[in-house]
C-alpha cells in the first residue's frame, strides 16, 4: 500500500510567514500553479490512479485536492474531508508573524517554545494533541485498508506528525521533517503494517 501525503499550495499567509493553522485561507495564484504541478508529478509517480483521497477540510488543502483529483480524472465527490488532517490550532497566535506574536503574546510564545510538545496554546492545541489526532486518523485508516494507493492532502505540521507516527518515531521527531508547498511524501506500508519512507518532498 502507498500513502501519498501532499502539502497544500502556497497561500498569502505562507508568503507573510504567518502561523496560519486553522485560519481558513485559500490558495493564491502561485499556490494554484504549484498544485497543478504537484498533480502532474503525482499522476506520474502513482501511475495515473489512486484508490482513495482524503483532504483536510480547510480551504487551502481542499482546493489543492480538487486540482489533484482533476488531473487524475476523478470527480470532486471522490475527496473525503477529514478534520483530523487540519493544521494545528495556534489559538491566540493564529495568522500572526513571529514579530506580531512577540508584540502581542510574548509570554504565550515563550511558554510554547519552552515546552513545545506539551504546552497547550491559549485557545489552541499542543503538539501532542495534534500528533494524537493525526495518529488516530492513520491508525483507524490502516485498520480498514490493506492495499492500494491513497492520497492525503494536508499541511506542513500534520504531514510531519503523520510521518513521525507512521515511522514510529514519536512526537519529538516532528521537527525532523520539512515539506515545501505542494510537495509530497510517499510512504509504503506492507501487510504487517510496517511503514517505510520512500520519497520525501517530491
Amino acid at each position: 500500500m502507498k500513502l501519498a501525503l501532499v502539502r497544500h499550495g502556497q497561500t498569502d499567509s505562507n508568503v507573510g510567514k504567518k502561523y496560519c493553522g486553522q485560519t481558513d485561507t485559500g490558495l493564491n495564484d502561485t499556490g494554484r500553479e504549484q498544485a497543478a504541478a504537484a498533480a502532474q508529478r503525482l499522476y506520474t509517480k502513482l501511475g495515473g490512479k489512486f484508490d482513495t483521497m482524503h483532504s483536510s477540510h480547510l480551504t487551502r488543502a481542499y482546493e489543492t485536492a480538487r486540482i489533484i483529483a482533476g488531473r487524475f480524472g476523478a470527480e470532486e465527490t471522490s475527496i473525503a474531508k477529514a478534520k483530523e488532517l487540519a493544521e494545528a490550532n495556534f489559538g491566540v497566535m493564529e495568522d500572526m508573524s513571529y514579530e506580531e506574536i512577540m508584540e502581542k503574546h510574548p509570554g504565550e510564545y515563550l511558554a510554547w517554545a519552552a515546552d513545545w510538545v506539551n504546552h497547550v496554546i491559549k485557545d489552541g492545541e499542543s503538539a501532542r494533541m495534534v500528533y494524537d489526532r493525526v495518529g488516530g486518523f492513520f491508525k483507524n485508516f490502516l485498520k480498514t485498508h490493506d492495499c492500494g494507493t491513497h492520497i492525503f492532502v494536508m499541511h506542513m505540521g500534520t504531514i510531519a506528525h503523520a510521518i513521525s507516527y507512521l515511522l514510529e518515531f514519536g512526537v519529538e521527531a516532528y521537527w525532523r521533517f520539512s515539506v515545501d508547498n505542494a510537495g509530497a511524501v510517499i510512504i509504503r506500508v506492507n501487510r504487517e503494517k510496517f511503514s517505510s519512507l520512500i520519497a520525501l518532498n517530491i
